[in-house]
C-alpha cells in the first residue's frame, strides 16, 4: 500500500529482469534514405572542415551520428559551416544531404534552416 496514501504509484519490484529488446535496424524503403550513404557524406563534410569547427561541434555531430540520428548531425553541421562564412564549404552538396535527410521539409535546430541554406547557396 506504499504509495498509494500518497497517490503516487508503488514503485517497480527492482527483482524483475527487465527485458532488453535488440536494436532495431532500419528497413530500407525505396522512398527512404540509405543511411549508410548519408552517415558516410555527412562525416566526409565534417572531416574536410574539421580543423576550422570548433571541438563541441565535432563531437555533437559525431554524437548523433553515432546515435542514428541523422538529421540533427546534418542540421547541426550545416548550421556550424554557414556561421563560418567560408567560400571553400560545397554548398550545393550540404544542400543535396539536407534534402536527403528532410531538412528541407522540417527542422530540428532552427526553424529557419532552410531558408538559410538556400540563401547561402544563391550567394
Amino acid at each position: 500500500m506504499r504509495g498509494r496514501v500518497l497517490g503516487v504509484p508503488p514503485r517497480p519490484n527492482r527483482n524483475r529482469r527487465l527485458a532488453i529488446r535488440p536494436r532495431r535496424k532500419h528497413k530500407l524503403s525505396k522512398t527512404e534514405p540509405k543511411w549508410e550513404q548519408v552517415r558516410n557524406e555527412a562525416a566526409a563534410i565534417l572531416a574536410e572542415h574539421a580543423d576550422k569547427l570548433g571541438v563541441k561541434t565535432i563531437d555533437s555531430v559525431n554524437h548523433y551520428l553515432d546515435h542514428e540520428e541523422y538529421e540533427m548531425a546534418v542540421e547541426g553541421l550545416c548550421l556550424d559551416l554557414l556561421s563560418l562564412d567560408d567560400a571553400e564549404v560545397d554548398w550545393p552538396r550540404c544542400v543535396s544531404l539536407a534534402s536527403v535527410v528532410g531538412l528541407d521539409k522540417v527542422s530540428v535546430f532552427d526553424s529557419e534552416f532552410w531558408s538559410k541554406l538556400s540563401a547561402k547557396v544563391a550567394s
